[in-house]
């Protein structure tokens, strides 16, 4: 029995508690997600998803250059596949006595006004 609790207290400490966030546009031409942990460093889990006018691209952890997420604001930066230049800059900052983020996504093409859950 001594075993097994300890087998168990050793399995438990892999896990921590994760949340995510989901921006969007208010057309839904540009969609932004990701998956974060409470962790140290950058707390990014697996890829960033971004669609922009239909077509969906999964960003890499690694091409994540800044993540920012403290309270009231999200800030994060993501780099093509050779890191070289941006491919999305999220800006968004809470609002007093709300649970949505607002702020600006600016791609390559195009800066959008935003809307986010963050949890």
């Amino acid at each position: 029995m001594k075993l097994i609790s300890f087998l168990l207290l050793l399995m438990s400490f892999n896990v921590y508690a994760t949340g995510g966030f989901d921006c969007a546009s208010k057309d839904k031409k540009v969609e932004i997600y990701g998956t974060t942990g409470r962790i140290y460093g950058n707390p990014l889990v697996g890829e960033l998803g971004l669609i922009v006018d239909g077509v969906e691209t999964k960003i890499a952890k690694d091409n994540i250059l800044g993540y920012w997420n403290m309270d009231t604001e999200l800030k994060l930066i993501a780099l093509d596949q050779d890191y070289l230049e941006p491919v999305l800059i999220l800006k968004v900052e809470q609002k007093i006595i709300s649970h949505e983020f607002k702020g600006t996504a600016q791609l390559k093409d195009r800066t959008v006004k935003v809307e986010c859950t963050v949890e």
